[in-house]
């Protein structure tokens, strides 16, 4: 056993204020009589990181959002639990890996130029969006939002939270294809409507085949119009 005992207790102040001390004491005895002699710290801000640690580490393994830390050279030093579910690798697979086995080169020059700016203190916070290769192949659309978190010694890490938006994106990408086959409907429209107008005013087919290529051709909505009569004789088309 060790002679030497240590041991945590609050302590009450003459201001009335409540510190927490750590103790570390021994036992002696001179001419037989024993005594204690102990050294006491006062670890109170310790105990207040410490309980604001597990705080933090219980927030990030709590929330559904991917949270991870990146260090200067692009290799990760933490990941959560929804993080390592989101891309398909395990937390041990992911902890010290490169950040270039789930994004690619594009992705990777992008996060370091917007780093950049967060170093230089142009902004505390960006959000950009990127794709993200799973460990099954799959590819997913991730929204980021990081800052920069300095340590004491002056190095620094890129703290990043993680949602998959693939599916907002797909519904996004869906809504933006139907308003753009609606625009072409409603511009198709507008030209069948002035050709019907215009054809009106024509006296022989010639100029009705006429104004019904020109119009179509000027239309946004095509490269060019042709009107086309098949040869019975020869089966060509004319």
């Amino acid at each position: 056993r060790s002679d030497v005992a240590t041991f945590e207790e609050d302590v009450y102040t003459a201001a009335d204020e409540t510190i927490t001390v750590e103790s570390r004491f021994k036992r002696y005895e001179v001419d037989g009589e024993p005594g204690r002699v102990g050294v006491i710290r006062d670890i109170t801000e310790r105990k207040e990181r410490e309980r604001d640690l597990e705080r933090y580490y219980t927030i990030v393994e709590t929330v559904d959002d991917g949270i991870y830390a990146v260090d200067g050279d692009g290799r990760f030093t933490l990941v959560n639990d929804a993080y390592a579910a989101m891309t398909g690798l395990s937390r041990g697979a992911l902890v010290g890996a490169h950040v270039s086995e789930i994004v690619d080169d594009r992705t990777i020059e992008r996060a370091m130029e917007i780093e950049r700016e967060l170093l230089a203190g142009d902004r505390e916070t960006a959000k950009f969006e990127a794709d993200v290769e799973t460990a099954d192949g799959e590819v997913i659309r991730a929204e980021a939002t990081f800052a920069i978190l300095r340590n004491e010694d002056g190095e620094y890490e890129r703290v990043g939270v993680v949602r998959d938006v693939t599916e907002r994106v797909e519904r996004e990408e869906t809504l933006r294809d139907q308003r753009e086959r609606l625009a072409a409907l409603d511009a198709l429209n507008r030209v069948v409507r002035d050709l019907s107008a215009a054809v009106v005013d024509q006296s022989t087919r010639d100029e009705i085949e006429r104004v019904v290529c020109e119009g179509l051709a000027a239309s946004a909505s095509y490269e060019f119009a042709w009107i086309g009569e098949v040869d019975s004789s020869t089966q060509e088309v004319q």
